[in-house]
């Protein structure tokens, strides 16, 4: 969808990136969280297998802000029908 939407939206100057950042605490992923095996606060290192996920937590909000900043800036003006993983 991104992809085509940057395609498509790209003559009237309008970029569209997005982003696939894995695992974070929302109520979509709340059965997903609750079956990995978390020990106590899924958001603290240590609490879930690196098996599972290999940095040991699911994410947080400040793991995308940089990327938020990046694609939103000049920095990232270039950047269209990107997905940043």
């Amino acid at each position: 969808m991104v992809k085509h939407l940057a395609g498509t939206l790209a003559p009237f100057s309008i970029r569209v990136n997005g982003l696939a950042p894995g695992l974070f605490p929302t109520d979509l992923a709340g059965n997903v969280i609750a079956n990995v095996g978390a020990q106590g606060d899924p958001q603290e290192e240590g609490s879930i297998s690196p098996h599972i996920i290999p940095a040991t937590r699911v994410g947080r909000e400040e793991d995308m802000v940089g990327t938020v900043v990046y694609l939103a800036s000049a920095a990232g003006a270039y950047l269209n029908g990107n997905v940043t993983v």
